[in-house]
């Protein structure tokens, strides 16, 4: 009986997601990423106990977060683990082991018998969150710093197996140089393992796959051929889940996170759309590596997915802060070009990927935004939230394009627009709904202040004037800008999608445009 009882439910819900599209992502969904660090390395002693881990989920009630994903892991686990190392354990080959506030706090509450994600799950549901637990596939945080304070993240089976890896040690330019190869069997066994044991350990209402730390899982070179062990492999994730969903009497879902371009995907072998045709995932969250794109295109992916994947929510990821060029490695990243996601410009993100088809938005790393961290969960980036709001949206680029280390022949990227000459430029803006009425403003920074200020710019907006004209005096949060001006429009000179911006001026020979967006407010 008990078993016909499961199957009905099984059935019952395969019915409502047909019926309603995605059952486990509704429409409008906002989900917020705990990583599997935060809230142990800033938890004082006060904080290792029952009562404060189920206050920091409480917190959220009465907010705009739907649903809560879990990391447990980088390379080890955040909890204490069967089959793999978790970060307090000492590596092997540490004679003394530093322990620092992340490793401290997980120790001290599994001392205690505290599970905190257990805890949080709970807490979840009784507040009417969604509780996933969210596995990072392949993370090679300072993989290439032995000697770093995070090494409590490197594995010793990673360690004590070089073969596994992309490439030899000797080698190894960059954390993607460093990652598991699962054309191995033994990578995949030990990946799967630990996925049996998120099933075990948690009643969680499903499990986020995260491809994008690393994207890059397969043999150089060889990645396309090798996709079938990426496929397999989600396929196995895809039996547990059902398996599961017998043993918990709920449908448990399956999400993976990948990146924000399906050609940039497949040249790593990361057949997403392939999956969401099959019925292997439920939910799609595109997105970037490191840089939120403003222009995140949701419905390329649901064109691509057609009739077989309608039931698979595509959900747009955001990171906590962007950049409008520059190639973003491990190794690179732009932080004096970074932008931080500010209220402002979450909603003029959220307004562009909605209007794009996003099914619902994904929050990554939004804790080292402070200010974004604590407000977003009160106030929510709603469709009508967001076109409401005051907003803001930069010119971006995709950050995937990762030059030499992106797999295969490098990938035109025909996003990045910036820099441009100052004295003859043409960009081009997405906004997502534009203002009904009154002034909007544009807001361009130089590399540049010499001589700068006395020149005369002209600037239109899809062919219409700027009205008004003055300078900012506090250019530097904009990429590091040494100079930057306001051109005022009339809203009506806005459009939804493409907005094109020319530039032209009398600018000293060799200054660029390094920043460009619209403000509405």
């Amino acid at each position: 009986m008990k078993c016909a009882a499961s199957i009905v439910i099984l059935l019952c819900a395969a019915a409502a997601a047909l019926a309603e599209g995605n059952a486990f992502v509704p429409s409008g969904s906002l989900i917020l990423s705990e990583d599997n660090e935060n809230y142990f390395r800033n938890a004082r002693d006060e904080f290792l106990n029952r009562e404060a881990l189920e206050s920091y989920i409480a917190a959220l009630k009465g907010g705009k977060i739907t649903h809560f994903f879990m990391g447990v892991n980088g390379q080890r686990t955040s909890y204490r683990t069967k089959v793999s190392e978790a970060v307090w354990d000492p590596l092997k080959r540490d004679k003394v082991f530093p322990e620092i506030a992340w490793t401290r706090s997980c120790r001290i509450l599994f001392e205690k018998g505290i599970d905190p994600y257990a805890v949080w799950i709970k807490k979840c549901r009784e507040i009417g969150i969604s509780p996933w637990i969210e596995m990072r596939i392949n993370d090679q945080h300072f993989a290439l710093s032995p000697k770093h304070r995070f090494r409590a993240r490197t594995l010793d089976f990673w360690r004590d197996h070089p073969e596994l890896r992309r490439k030899p040690e000797s080698q190894a330019r960059n954390w993607h140089d460093c990652a598991f190869d699962f054309s191995h069997k033994e990578v995949r066994d030990y990946k799967l393992a630990l996925v049996r044991e998120f099933f075990e350990n948690w009643d969680m209402d499903g499990v986020s796959i995260d491809f994008m730390r690393t994207p890059l899982n397969l043999t150089p070179g060889k990645e396309r051929e090798q996709a079938h062990f990426l496929t397999e492999f989600m396929q196995s994730v895809r039996k547990m889940a059902d398996e599961f969903s017998k043993k918990r009497r709920h449908k448990i879902g399956v999400a993976v996170r990948v990146p924000l371009k399906i050609s940039y995907g497949e040249a790593a072998g990361i057949n997403a759309v392939e999956w969401g045709k099959r019925g292997i995932v439920d939910v799609i969250i595109i997105s970037p590596l490191y840089q939120t794109h403003f222009d995140t295109r949701a419905d390329l992916w649901k064109a691509a997915l057609g009739e077989e994947g309608k039931r698979v929510a595509v959900v747009a990821a955001g990171d906590h802060g962007f950049s409008p060029y520059e190639c973003a490695g491990m190794r690179d990243t732009p932080r004096a070009r970074r932008g931080a996601m500010t209220i402002p410009y979450c909603m003029g993100w959220a307004d562009n990927c909605y209007a794009s088809g996003a099914d619902g938005l994904y929050l990554y790393n939004m804790m080292y935004t402070p200010l974004s961290w604590f407000e977003l969960p009160k106030v929510g980036l709603a469709k009508e939230i967001a076109r409401k709001s005051p907003r803001q949206y930069p010119i971006t680029y995709i950050d995937e394009d990762l030059c030499e280390d992106f797999p295969g022949k490098k990938i035109p990227d025909t996003d990045t627009q910036l820099p441009q000459p100052a004295t003859d430029a043409t960009l081009k803006i997405k906004v997502g709904t534009p203002p009904k009425s009154g002034t909007i403003e544009v807001l361009v920074g130089f590399d540049t202040a010499k001589d700068m200020e006395s020149v005369k710019f002209e600037a239109t907006l899809n062919g219409e004037s700027a009205t008004d004209t003055r300078i900012c005096f506090t250019p530097y949060p904009y990429g590091k800008a040494a100079f930057a001006r306001f051109f005022e429009f009339p809203a009506s000179a806005v459009k939804s999608g493409y907005n094109a911006l020319k530039i032209k001026s009398p600018a000293p020979a060799g200054a660029q445009i390094i920043w460009a967006e619209i403000q509405a407010r």
